[in-house]
């Protein structure tokens, strides 16, 4: 799930400044400037794209040498933004439908939570989270467009609804198949799993519902505490 687009960055003498998640551009310290090279240690979600002005040092393979005081850093997230959609929720119908094929059971809950669309250089992934009882909230559909699953956009996405829920919910719900790649990445963003509804999707579904083929038949729900 998930990806970055094409920023630039401006680097002086004395910062490197971007926005590595969505918020306003901050002042970064670099690491150690000698005569006219900048090395700049980079943390995690940067992606460079090396080119003949920028190299690798010898001594810590994690830092780069930055030979010019300005440059382009290539699939960084420097134009990441997160926006709830409250009219014409609809037109995110194709990007919704990569995580649940049926529009019928879409249009169940599409009106009745919060959409959310992640835009990095255009758009690139959708969640509805709905209003459940007891201080729970549901993650009812999250998707990316395929080119870009793998970047991290989807866990963009579940960390920023778990922010902007926590407060207001003691839990947050998912329910997927059985496929254990999908386990996994909810797994990885907290979610721990909690039951297993029988026969869900056979039940609900008027045609059998397969992810990487592996045919979908119970749901399984996990859970997240805010």
């Amino acid at each position: 799930m998930g990806a970055h687009n094409t920023g630039s960055v401006g680097v002086t003498s004395s910062s490197l400044v971007c926005s590595t998640s969505g918020e306003a551009p901050q002042q970064v310290p670099p690491t150690l400037k000698v005569g006219g090279t900048l090395y700049i240690s980079l943390s995690a979600g940067f992606n460079v794209n090396l080119s003949s002005n920028i190299r690798t040092s010898k001594e810590n393979p994690n830092r780069l040498l930055f030979k010019q005081q300005v440059f382009f850093f290539e699939h960084m997230r420097c134009a990441l933004e997160i926006k709830i959609i409250r009219e014409n929720r609809k037109q995110f119908l194709d990007l919704l439908l990569l995580a649940d094929e049926s529009e019928t059971m879409i249009d169940k809950y599409i009106e009745h939570g919060e959409l959310f669309a992640l835009y990095d250089g255009g758009l690139k992934s959708v969640c509805v989270v709905t209003p459940e009882s007891g201080g729970v909230c549901e993650l009812k559909n999250i998707a990316t467009y395929e080119k870009w699953h793998g970047h991290g956009y989807g866990s963009e996405l579940i960390r920023h609804i778990s922010s902007h829920h926590k407060g207001r919910y003691k839990t947050m719900l998912v329910g997927t198949g059985d496929v254990p790649w999908v386990l996994r990445f909810y797994e990885k963003n907290g979610f721990v799993i909690s039951h297993r509804i029988k026969n869900f999707f056979t039940d609900n579904y008027d045609h059998p519902m397969f992810e990487n083929g592996i045919q979908l038949k119970d749901m399984i729900y996990l859970s997240k505490t805010l």
